[in-house]
């Protein structure tokens, strides 16, 4: 999983399902099971598809109230169509529809909607009447197409579990809706399944045991904390790092099924309710406090020494830009300082991650703040922000110039006002800027630094540390059951 932050108002919803759903908390845990639904966002907004094609055993297509609208065909596909012409007289069943709707062709199709279906066509005809507003079309091998409204919870799934979109198999059921211009590709399934497709992706699936089971907790306690994250695009969570990373049934590996299936129910519980999990890579060393990072804290993830994340491919890294890479960096993300003359490490935290870089230009300075550092640098490039700096072509200092402005903040001169951007431990900015045509920065670890760390994790388990005792050090104070 790359860098993700969750919202403290999506705790707060967790809290709140917690509490809302059941009285006590172990009656709460034990919903956490594959009971528990979790709707993942596969194919949405600008990554939609206009058509999609589905196979699996005998697909069933289905409404929010388990009405079978149609059945038996291995294959279909699913498509947007702005414009549908309909019967005025409804009938009762699929079959007497379709036999209604053979006249029209190879156009005709069965148009379902609360229960009543309709006979149709997708071109006008003198005895039909024109439907308003776009529908979900799906073509079956044989047969009339089936049209639903866009906005309504019809489902897809296979007699056997697993049905196909495109190439990637998934558990649990599909389901098609519009949403503007696109349709979206949701798929539904329970906890436990939601798992064993994330699992396997964001964690080496040949690792330790006790090292799966640990992500398998934490990955829990994410999609339970961020359940809301994606409710205004229809679902909860979606299927990239942005979330967490979802390969579905496709992506199921026995190993991590079994690591998914040895803490079901299992949640990591802080003062009795959900607590937020985040995990990286490496730390490098040490872990980092939340609030160091982002902008606000917990006191479980407060930072932690962590000699078990050294001896990994990412006890050191190495990232050499030029100024000119730098100037282009930032002027992709909207900054304009000019032709860079100086970097500067302004502030870093406690554990020694660098929370505040000033950039210096011609035209003024840009002070980038936190995990900020690394997405405007280019997290590629930028493993972690715990990294030292130094030029290519020496450290001369850089003289101050009256006459740049901090262009961002609205603060017309760069060192008067620069005390409001920095900790009273920087001092006398002007005077050191790292200077040069290029610069190298030398890190450790990758990846934002909060939470667990997946290398010492799986170091962890190797010297015997139950999943347990894994997650608790490297969050401090919950509780797992």
């Amino acid at each position: 999983m790359s860098d993700k932050r969750s919202s403290v108002f999506s705790l707060i919803l967790a809290f709140m399902l917690v509490f809302a759903v059941s009285p006590s908390l172990s009656e709460a845990q034990s919903r956490y099971d594959n009971s528990f639904p979790v709707r993942v966002g596969i194919f949405y907004g600008s990554i939609s598809k206009s058509t999609y094609s589905v196979s699996g055993s005998s697909l069933e297509v289905y409404d929010a109230s388990n009405k079978v609208i149609e059945t038996d065909s291995d294959t279909l596909t699913a498509s947007v169509c702005q414009q549908i012409y309909t019967s005025s007289s409804a009938e009762s069943t699929f079959e007497s529809a379709r036999i209604s709707a053979e006249k029209y062709g190879v156009d005709a199709l069965v148009y379902y909607d609360r229960g009543s279906f309709y006979a149709g066509s997708r071109s006008a005809s003198s005895d039909l009447t024109p439907s308003g507003g776009s529908k979900v079309i799906f073509a079956m091998e044989d047969g009339p197409a089936v049209a639903v409204e866009g906005s309504k919870d019809i489902y897809v799934s296979s007699d056997d579990g697993v049905t196909y979109l495109g190439s990637s198999a998934y558990r649990g059921k599909l389901n098609f809706y519009i949403k503007g211009s696109a349709l979206h590709a949701i798929n539904e399934v329970g906890m436990q399944e939601y798992l064993y497709g994330v699992v396997p992706k964001e964690m080496v699936s040949s690792w330790e045991l006790e090292a799966l089971k640990a992500q398998a907790i934490v990955a829990k306690n994410h999609v339970i904390t961020n359940y809301s994250k994606h409710t205004s695009d229809g679902f909860n969570v979606c299927s990239t790092t942005h979330c967490q990373v979802y390969g579905g049934y496709s992506a199921e590996q026995p190993k991590t099924n079994r690591s998914v299936d040895e803490t079901e129910g299992m949640i990591m519980t802080y003062r009795g309710a959900p607590a937020e999990a985040y995990f990286h890579s490496s730390s490098g060393g040490r872990t980092e406090a939340i609030g160091n990072m982002w902008n606000y804290s917990l006191d479980y993830m407060t930072g932690v020494k962590d000699p078990y994340s050294t001896g990994t491919p990412y006890d050191s890294w190495e990232a050499n830009m030029t100024s000119s890479e730098i100037e282009q960096a930032l002027l992709s993300r909207g900054y304009d300082v000019g032709t860079v003359v100086g970097v500067k490490i302004l502030e870093v935290s406690e554990n020694d991650r660098v929370m505040r870089l000033g950039v210096l230009g011609t035209k003024g300075m840009k002070i980038l703040e936190k995990d900020s550092i690394r997405i405007v640098l280019g997290s590629s490039k930028f493993r972690s922000t715990y990294f030292t700096l130094k030029s290519t072509s020496g450290s001369a200092p850089v003289s101050r110039s009256n006459d740049i402005g901090i262009r961002d903040s609205g603060l017309k001169n760069t060192f008067d006002r620069l005390d409001s951007f920095v900790s009273d431990r920087i001092s006398d900015v002007s005077q050191d800027f790292v200077s040069g045509s290029s610069f190298v920065f030398s890190g450790r670890g990758f990846g934002h630094g909060i939470g667990l760390s997946q290398y010492g994790a799986n170091n962890m388990a190797k010297e015997g540390y139950g999943y347990k005792e894994i997650i608790s050090h490297y969050f401090s104070g919950v509780t797992v059951g």
